[in-house]
């Protein structure tokens, strides 16, 4: 049987531009490109049939018996043979009573009586009168011969033919001779291939020069029935200028097709039609339709319409469909009267035209009229055929839904199903493709027709209903031996790239690709694979700028490299590779103004953008996207307002994130706080929280604080119930800081800091060195709050010591010291005074006369004679310090309370006369 092609169509979408971001492109999608699958006529697809098998045929001679089946339109025309009866013999009577008399004296006048009886067609009286003559009588021969004449002219073939056969046996050359050309007639006409031999007989007797026309023709065509085909045509010559001419040109016309000889085959044909052959025109028109020399054909049968019978007919169909004249073949077909070749000749046209709409006719009528038995095979064919033309709905229920299954062969069966799986698959009837899987399943197994077909489809039917672990094992089990066996691994590596598998998928790529599988295609989606895995210098190196689909992928990874110039310049070479109304052109067009926009160009930007700014807004995708980069651009080139109105018009249903932003760049504050009011359930946290952190900040410089704080505990996270009271405290809202802070402390506790500091503003040095202290541990507060809890603990009149060492260790400052010690002193801190001036001493070397005198003074009541030593030093030590003084009065009370009076008249001497030593 015939196969023939389907053309199977692949669902695959486009990545773009993410819409939530016009600064980072995501990976580039895997272009499930909606890529069409071609299934090769050498690829096996579905069966075929021809209803009710070949066209009858009509022919004139009989081929050998075991090539050929006698049809029932075979036309013979019968050969006439008049035997002359007055041969041999003499002269007929002229009456039957010469007649009888002559039968009544010897065998010679019975014959001679028998001969006139049959010319007068009195055949029972001829047979009668030949019954006396004896086998030794020497007329027995040729009364066998007149016998056989009589029961033929009676009608009795059978008698008449055993007749001829006992007179061509006889001893009378003559007789055998005319009794072989007699038989070998009979028979020949009655279809009984024994005549050859007759024929045979007949010529060995007699001389050549002897010889009639009619004999030489029946010697040709016995010559061609016994396949001596060069023999038969070298008889014909014989025949050259008699009444059987045109009869054996048309028989030298079968012979040269039989050795091959095509023009000299058609050369007879057309000479015998000249010479009124009329079944010649047949044969002529049938060879040239055979050469496909379609207008010939239809030339021929338009000028003999008398001749023009179903199969003429037929013939004119097919050439014209081939020719592609629809209006021909219409009429062709309309003439041809039986269902059975209407049919045939519409499988025939189909096959050799493929016009839709020619097929779609052709189909249409072979539906029509095809046989009964093959009404489910015709609707196979239609169903194929709309599958190839896209058209699933029309496959399925005006075709496939009208055939009883249960009828069908078990090839057949399968092709039902593969189609039924098909169509539902391209329709997105997910659920009853599945179903189509689990009914068909039991008709395909490994080593059937379609098998890896079947796997193929089912495969795509898993993948579209996304379930691409199933759709991977079907395409991983199609055998290497399957013609869809390198087409499945391409889907395989897509499937991969889909589920990131990126190594298993360059792994089959690359094999393809030594394979010589596609290499377009394979390339691209090499390409595709290796920007979705960050690899964009290889998708660069691993296609050219050979085709639109090639130079899109360039354009996507110098993209990602940012490389703005070379992907703009992709781009556009991208729109030249498509027509201008396509959807490749509209995307190209998009990723060009993109690769703009990412280059800060934003005026040649909206310059592309505006120019097709009627089909973007046409198109479903990507009229928000356009729209929005329209907006964005604008926004970025500092146009708000226009950027708003762009915006405005991607969604008013929706939170929009440049529409929102626009309104905040042109401080229109009111707007967003009703437009933050009304799509907040549909703006992601992070945009909410700097919503109302800006209605927050916009209410402070309002003074409105209330509302200000309301938006603050809308937001409920920790930097913005810091940061309102951060500016609160800036603001100098102390009370209200402490309000806040005091809530909100709990649960935030980086709000102590912000605490303390207000009570340190308000003068509650007390309150602010408890809640400072408390954020010593926070890293993020540690010197800020060890700073302020110094002042306060300073302003309390009780340093922090250990406060002030740390700080001094941090900063290196030793300010804070030298104010803590005298105060220190004054409390009678011997033990803090002692460790803030030793760190002064001999760590900072900074405030040393101070230093060394709060030293001398921290060891008075411990170890006065060290107190006395330390005093002395700072006399020697800073001369010119105010401290010289305070440490002279300080050793004068020493010498005294240590019982040393001499030294302390002479330290009063000494002072009085202002000696320092």
């Amino acid at each position: 049987m015939r196969k023939s092609a389907i053309l199977l169509f692949m669902v695959l979408g486009i990545g773009v531009w993410d819409a939530q971001a016009v600064t980072d492109l995501p990976p580039v999608q895997l272009d499930p490109l909606q890529v069409n699958v071609l299934i090769k006529p050498d690829t096996i697809t579905a069966p075929l049939f021809k209803p009710g098998g070949e066209a009858p045929q009509t022919a004139l001679m009989r081929l050998q018996v075991e090539e050929y089946t006698e049809s029932p339109e075979m036309l013979r025309r019968p050969l006439e043979y008049q035997v002359l009866v007055e041969k041999p013999g003499g002269c007929l009577f002229t009456s039957r009573f010469g007649a009888s008399v002559a039968a009544a004296m010897s065998d010679d006048g019975k014959v001679r009586a028998a001969r006139f009886h049959y010319a007068a067609q009195d055949y029972q009286q001829a047979l009668a009168t030949l019954e006396g003559i004896g086998e030794s009588s020497p007329h027995y021969p040729i009364s066998l011969y007149l016998r056989a004449l009589s029961w033929k002219g009676i009608g009795d073939e059978q008698q008449s033919i055993e007749f001829f056969r006992r007179a061509a046996r006889s001893a009378s050359p003559e007789v055998a001779a005319e009794s072989s050309l007699a038989l070998a007639t009979l028979l020949y006409n009655r279809g009984d291939m024994e005549y050859a031999s007759f024929v045979r007989r007949y010529h060995e007797r007699t001389p050549t020069q002897n010889i009639q026309p009619a004999p030489w023709l029946l010697q040709q065509i016995a010559l061609f029935d016994a396949g001596e085909f060069e023999e038969s045509v070298r008889v014909a010559r014989n025949l050259e200028g008699t009444p059987f001419s045109a009869h054996s040109l048309y028989f030298r016309g079968h012979a040269y097709e039989q050795l091959r000889e095509h023009e000299k085959a058609i050369e007879s044909f057309e000479k015998a039609f000249e010479q009124g052959m009329s079944l010649a025109f047949t044969r002529v028109l049938e060879h040239y339709a055979s050469q496909e020399d379609d207008r010939r054909v239809l030339g021929m049968a338009a000028d003999r319409l008398d001749l023009a019978d179903d199969g003429v007919a037929r013939r004119a169909v097919v050439s014209a469909a081939r020719l592609g004249d629809m209006e021909a073949a219409r009429f062709w077909l309309e003439r041809i009267g039986s269902s059975t070749m209407k049919s045939s000749a519409a499988y025939e046209a189909y096959m050799v035209q493929p016009d839709i709409r020619m097929r779609d006719y052709f189909a249409r009528v072979l539906v029509e009229y095809s046989p009964f038995d093959v009404r489910n095979e015709a609707y196979l064919l239609q169903a194929e055929h709309f599958i190839n033309t896209g058209r699933f709905a029309q496959s399925m229920f005006d075709s496939l839904e009208q055939i009883v299954v249960d009828a069908l062969s078990s090839e057949n069966k399968r092709a039902f199903f593969l189609f039924s799986l098909i169509n539902r698959t391209q329709m997105e009837h997910f659920a009853e493709s599945q179903r189509v899987i689990t009914a068909g399943h039991q008709h395909f197994r490994p080593g059937v027709d379609y098998y890896d077909l079947w796997l193929f489809e089912s495969a795509k039917a898993s993948l579209l209903i996304g379930n691409l672990e199933r759709a991977a094992q079907l395409y991983a089990e199609i055998p290497s031996s399957s013609a869809y066996y390198t087409s499945a691994r391409f889907h395989l590596a897509n499937l991969h790239t889909q589920r990131e598998r990126y190594e298993e998928a360059e792994r089959i790529y690359r094999d393809l690709l030594r394979r010589q599988y596609r290499e377009d295609d394979v390339r691209i989606s090499l390409a595709i694979l290796y920007n979705n895995w960050g690899r964009y210098q290889q998708a660069l190196d691993t296609v050219t700028e050979s085709s639109g689909a090639a130079v899109r992928q360039r354009g996507h990874a110098f993209l990602k490299l940012g490389h703005y110039q070379e992907a703009t310049r992709s781009y556009f070479l991208c729109r030249q590779r498509f027509d201008e109304s396509s959807a490749d052109y509209l995307e190209c067009t998009f990723f060009q103004a993109l690769s703009m926009f990412h280059a800060q160009d934003y005026d040649r930007t909206l310059m592309v953008l505006e120019r097709f700014q009627e089909r973007f807004e046409a198109d479903a995708y990507y009229r928000e996207r356009a729209l929005r980069l329209m907006g964005d651009a604008h926004y970025n080139a500092g146009r708000y307002d226009r950027a708003q109105r762009y915006y405005a018009r991607v969604s008013s249903d929706s939170f929009h994130s440049g529409y929102f932003n626009s309104l905040i760049m042109q401080d229109r504050f009111r707007e967003v706080e009703t437009y933050v009011s009304e799509h907040q359930d549909s703006m992601d946290r992070a945009t909410l929280s700097s919503a109302y952190a800006y209605l927050s900040r916009k209410y402070v410089e309002l003074g409105d604080y209330q509302r200000a704080q309301s938006h603050v505990e809308r937001i409920g996270d920790r930097d913005a119930f810091v940061g309102f009271a951060r500016v609160l405290l800036e603001r100098g809202e102390y009370d209200l800081v402490v309000r806040f802070a005091a809530q909100h402390r709990e649960q935030h506790p980086q709000l102590r800091y912000y605490l303390g500091m207000a009570y340190l503003r308000q003068g509650n040095y007390r309150d602010a060195y408890l809640f400072l202290q408390q954020m010593l541990e926070n890293p993020n507060y540690r010197e800020q709050a060890r700073h302020h809890a110094i002042e306060a603990s300073m302003a309390l009149g009780t340093p922090d010591v250990t406060l002030l060492l740390q700080q001094a260790e941090s900063t290196g400052s030793t300010r804070n010291l030298a104010e803590a010690l005298p105060i220190l002193m004054e409390q009678g801190n011997a033990q803090g005074a002692q460790s803030i001036s030793r760190a002064l001493l001999f760590t900072y070397t900074a405030h040393r006369d101070l230093a060394g005198y709060a030293f001398a003074w921290s060891f008075e009541k411990t170890d006065p004679q060290r107190a006395i030593v330390e005093y002395l030093k700072v006399t020697y030590l800073h001369e010119s310090s105010p401290y010289v003084q305070k440490a002279f009065q300080r050793l004068h009370e020493l010498y005294i309370l240590t019982n040393q009076p001499e030294r302390a008249q002479a330290l009063e001497e000494r002072m009085n006369q202002g000696v320092n030593r």
